[in-house]
């Protein structure tokens, strides 16, 4: 046993009585002086004592499902724990696996909603500033802009923001305007188009509401997948919407 070790692995096969004489011997030898690794185990039982086999297994395949939405390196390239050292790398590891493990033990006792019905509940216009003034060159037709989205006058906004973004590609607050404008009115390609520009610039204030409307966009097509990577990656990186990511995680139909 030298090198990584995949210690999840290892507890799953230990708990179904399925290791190895050889690999039963190592493991019970390894828990007789690893703290972290007794804790894991211990963990995993409660767990298996709250629930049934079949929600156990169909918890192992969501947590699985997740880390690939963390993580989706090949998992020959990535795997597993070192035996000693790092435990800071360790310790945000599980971390990110109790998050998972609290929002899926919710999704089995609270009631799941279908993805439209989770856009609905959760999308809301986004409030543009009141205190905007300018009254000349290409900032006076971006406030005209925002004029138009305050008054729900999507189609003209859009207008207008394309004017803005003619002059000037680099404007990231119109280019998240457009996509939200493209929500609206429901115009989804067009929309994500503009929200993964504010994404993929990676140097503007606008990227976490970017990522926000986006995976709200995923709900609505049905690209859950997509959806479920976006707000995964909103849950580990802290951000703004973290607590809705998680609710609607819970909520999600599975």
């Amino acid at each position: 046993m030298e090198g990584k070790i995949n210690y999840s692995e290892f507890i799953d096969r230990y708990l179904d009585k399925d290791l190895s004489v050889p690999e039963l011997n190592w493991f019970e030898k390894e828990l007789d002086s690893n703290s972290e690794l007794q804790a894991e185990l211990k963990l995993q039982k409660e767990l298996n004592e709250a629930l049934g086999q079949d929600d156990i297994l169909d918890l192992r395949e969501k947590l699985n499902a997740i880390h690939e939405m963390v993580d989706p390196e090949p998992k020959r390239k990535r795997i597993k724990r070192t035996l000693s050292g790092n435990w800071a790398g360790i310790a945000a590891a599980s971390a990110v696996i109790l998050v998972a493990i609290g929002f899926l033990l919710s999704a089995f006792i609270n009631p799941v909603q279908t993805a439209e019905e989770l856009f609905d509940r959760y999308y809301e216009p986004y409030i543009v500033p009141t205190n905007y003034r300018s009254s000349t060159g290409i900032d006076n037709v971006f406030h005209k802009a925002l004029i138009e989205f305050g008054n729900h006058d999507y189609q003209k906004a859009l207008d207008l923001f394309k004017q803005v973004l003619t002059e000037d590609e680099s404007r990231m607050d119109a280019t998240l305007l457009t996509g939200i404008s493209n929500i609206e009115i429901e115009n989804w390609n067009a929309a994500n188009h503009s929200l993964q520009k504010v994404i993929d610039h990676n140097d503007n204030l606008f990227i976490e509401q970017a990522e926000w409307y986006l995976a709200l966009c995923y709900l609505q097509t049905g690209e859950l997948e997509k959806a479920g990577a976006r707000f995964g990656k909103m849950i580990t990186e802290n951000s703004f919407y973290k607590e809705k990511a998680v609710d609607i995680l819970n909520k999600l139909e599975h």
